[in-house]
């Protein structure tokens, strides 16, 4: 008996030695195991969304590329609205875990343009895994001739106007909107001009050049006072915020092609903006405001976020970070939101007073409009500097095509070339100004 309980205890000796030998075994082993590759990391600064390119154009291409391990090269092509390639393509070598990237571009076009629209596809590629953005632009075969202005006016009656103006802002044409109207947009794809009718609650698409109607959409809001939809010409699509916690996306004909909606038909939603698969939205009640994230696809509610202030504006920041601009108690507040990770980052230090408008410049640089002053914030290094003081100034707006910056005080148009500060135009309108849009064509 003795000999067998001493037997028993070595043996579960052995088992327990055993035992442990395994687990350091597999332990190390487990910490040796290779880790998961990830996808590289690129973002594009140039070109900006819908640059205009002829065929035989020099195409600038910069911006940053970064991975766990080595980007191994980028490559850059054009391809259609079906995202099939239609021009050459190039590849540079990269061989590096993070790097800035500059190249010429210049694209051999295989086909006849006849696509509804196309993109630049930039891809990085780390021996493993690819990234891919595309970037929208406009190539055409003749250039892009600037032909005047749309500007949107209302005299002292309260009548409303439409007015096509020259390039030295000399009247052509006029037509009276027998609505109050404070929101225009304008598709140089499909030479339509787009308005938004407060009191009829009607969406109006124009000819730009004869400003003869097209089409129109009712029902867009609900009539409440003081709602201003927002429009946002992207993805070949006329996107417009509803009152009815909804966006709808319109084509040239004005067919619903997407819609999304929110889960509670309590918020409004307002300002917006399109982000990869995202469509991210201010919404508010008399309780909450937030910034939601709706599928691109589906329209349908991802998550959301609760902010303290109102939304002025809506950027995108980079691949996963959209930036937010607006006022808390009339002071500039910002920040930014992981739209995978729905955390809110805080951005400090921007001047004080209340923000008035948001005008995008490219994807590093977006202008700000506080108390007459216009402001110059840059995405890359979350810096903010004065680019300058317009007294009276009420609203902003930059035209990406013509690289122009529209600055409006009241009855007062100033037209600003952004890259020089050279003041091109001005004019006294009599009457108060909303809005303003160029007319280009090929």
């Amino acid at each position: 008996m003795i000999f067998f309980r001493k037997n028993i205890n070595k043996i579960l000796t052995i088992i327990l030695k055993s035992f442990f030998l395994i687990v350091i075994i597999l332990i190390y082993f487990s910490s040796c195991k290779k880790k998961e590759n990830a996808s590289p990391e690129i973002s594009v600064s140039k070109p900006i969304n819908n640059q205009i390119f002829m065929i035989g154009d020099t195409i600038h291409i910069s911006g940053h590329v970064s991975d766990d391990v080595l980007v191994n090269s980028v490559s850059v092509s054009i391809v259609d609205a079906k995202s099939i390639s239609i021009s050459s393509s190039e590849n540079y070598s990269i061989n590096n875990e993070s790097a800035d990237f500059s190249y010429d571009f210049i694209p051999i076009i295989s086909e006849a343009l006849s696509s509804e629209s196309y993109s630049l596809k930039v891809s990085a590629y780390d021996g493993d895994l690819y990234t891919r953005v595309y970037i929208p632009i406009i190539l055409s075969e003749k250039p892009l001739i600037k032909s005047g202005y749309l500007v949107l006016y209302r005299k002292n009656d309260y009548s409303t106007y439409l007015g096509f103006n020259d390039n030295a802002l000399n009247e052509i044409n006029k037509k009276t909107i027998n609505d109050i109207s404070k929101t225009i947009t304008i598709d140089y794809n499909e030479n339509l001009f787009y308005y938004y009718g407060i009191s009829s609650g009607n969406l109006i698409a124009l000819n730009s050049d004869d400003l003869i109607e097209k089409w129109q959409v009712s029902g867009i809001n609900n009539f409440q006072p003081d709602y201003l939809s927002n429009m946002k010409v992207t993805n070949n699509l006329l996107f417009v915020s509803h009152q009815n916690a909804r966006i709808n996306a319109y084509d040239k004909f004005g067919n619903i092609r997407k819609s999304a909606q929110l889960n509670d038909l309590s918020y409004e939603t307002g300002v917006f903006n399109v982000h990869n698969e995202f469509i991210v939205c201010f919404s508010s009640n008399n309780y909450q405001k937030r910034i939601e994230c709706l599928n691109y696809e589906t329209g349908s509610p991802m998550s959301y976020k609760v902010i303290d202030f109102d939304a002025v504006g809506i950027e995108n920041y980079n691949n996963e970070k959209i930036v937010i601009f607006g006022n808390k108690n009339n002071i500039t507040k910002a920040c930014t939101l992981d739209v995978y990770q729905n955390i809110i980052y805080e951005i400090t230090n921007f001047p004080q007073g209340k923000l008035q408008a948001v005008a995008n410049i490219s994807e590093t640089e977006t202008l700000l409009l506080i108390d007459s002053k216009v402001y110059l914030f840059n995405k890359t290094n979350v810096n903010i500097s004065l680019f300058g003081i317009f007294a009276n100034s009420q609203s902003i707006s930059y035209d990406e095509i013509s690289g122009e910056l529209y600055i409006i005080a009241n009855d007062k148009l100033q037209i600003y070339d952004f890259a020089s500060s050279q003041l091109l135009n001005e004019k006294m309108f009599e009457d108060t100004v909303f809005g303003v849009v160029p007319v280009c064509g090929f």
